[in-house]
């Protein structure tokens, strides 16, 4: 990162030197980073702030390091080539470092979410409700044979709209599911359809399905939970 910065930074006092494409690459970068800068700075919900929302600018901070390099005046080639090989090794450990991360923590996982997919297959519920990142990835998980209605949030279940067919628009006839992740805190007795009654699964990861025999009836306690508070 301080590599970084300096290049970055350099290469705007040398500017003159650039050819016409290096100038675009180094601007271009300082524009990201204003931008997401600004962008960051109006953003009033903390928890919408995430790294990786960086990873953008990662391309383009390597090039503009590679063209700082490559256009530096330095004492000697030696010098030149044991900074290239400093750089390489820093990229090459730090790329290790996070290939094994993912592997040993993968984000956004869902562990034990394939198995909760095969047994609504296999018990015929194949519609139902979940959460953002629950409810495409069980749909992919079963090569599409449990479709899946993607929630705002389990207390409302208004429907998401994004990344989604329109067709989720109207509610799925016949029996549904609605899948509860304690992953995301979604297992809570306090919603106004969890009802014992009403499961149908869980498991030792701690997902809890529950079953109801139309969207209607669904609906029908959430909005008698909403007029009893």
């Amino acid at each position: 990162m301080a590599l970084v910065v300096f290049s970055a930074v350099r290469l705007l006092t040398r500017m003159k030197d650039l050819t016409f494409p290096q100038l675009m690459v180094l601007l271009t970068f300082w524009m990201c980073f204003a931008v997401n800068t600004i962008v960051y700075s109006f953003l009033e919900d903390v928890s919408a702030i995430y790294a990786s929302y960086w990873l953008p600018l990662i391309p383009l901070a390597i090039a503009v390091t590679a063209i700082e390099i490559r256009t530096e005046s330095f004492r000697t080639s030696a010098l030149r080539g044991a900074v290239t090989a400093c750089l390489l090794f820093t990229v090459v450990c730090t790329s290790f470092s996070t290939v094994v991360r993912f592997l040993e923590l993968p984000p956004r996982t869902r562990p034990g979410l394939s198995e909760v997919g095969e047994w609504l297959a296999e018990n015929d519920y194949t519609q139902g409700y979940a959460s953002f990142w629950n409810g495409d990835l069980l749909t992919e998980l079963t090569d599409g044979e449990v479709e899946v209605w993607v929630v705002d949030n389990v207390w409302s279940m208004t429907i998401y709209q994004w990344l989604q067919s329109k067709d989720h628009d109207v509610a799925p006839e016949g029996k549904v599911f609605v899948l509860l992740n304690p992953q995301d805190g979604e297992v809570n007795p306090e919603l106004a359809y969890y009802d014992e009654d009403y499961i149908i699964y869980t498991d030792e990861n701690g997902y809890v399905v529950l079953g109801f025999d139309s969207s209607e009836e669904l609906y029908a306690l959430i909005e008698a939970g909403t007029a009893a508070e």
